[in-house]
């Protein structure tokens, strides 16, 4: 809940406009790239590069994430991804925590099982030999 009001507190959305879209051309592949700008409550002029489409023309409006400083930021996680994150952890530390304890009973018990094999092979091998006297 604290990592939730933290990310809600610090990011917000802006209205970016684009300047310009540019071709940006890997092997085969073409990808187009936009540049955003936007300015932020203190005044100062921001910008980013994003994945866009073709048709995006310069003047049209997106909306950006930004942190506290008015740079690009990723969207605050919802709370069900921050619950599911968190359960994971626990799941994954319960695991590191739980394995150590779990291996020295897996020895023990081999080592106490085949101790117990030898006593049993050992009994048996004594009845044999009274018998064959």
């Amino acid at each position: 809940m604290r990592a939730e009001a933290a990310q809600t507190a610090t990011h917000r959305l802006v209205d970016a406009r684009v300047a310009r879209t540019e071709p940006a051309s890997t092997g085969q592949v073409r990808y187009f790239h936009t540049v955003l700008t936007w300015t932020s409550p203190d005044g100062r002029t921001h910008w980013t590069t994003v994945p866009a489409r073709k048709s995006m023309s310069p003047g049209t409006v997106r909306r950006v994430w930004v942190d506290a400083s008015g740079e690009p930021a990723q969207r605050p996680q919802s709370r069900a991804a921050i619950v599911t994150a968190t359960a994971f952890a626990g799941a994954a530390a319960l695991g590191f925590a739980g394995a150590p304890p779990l291996a020295v009973y897996l020895l023990v018990r081999r080592r106490c099982e085949r101790r117990r094999a030898r006593m049993w092979d050992a009994d048996w091998s004594r009845l044999d030999r009274r018998q064959v006297n």
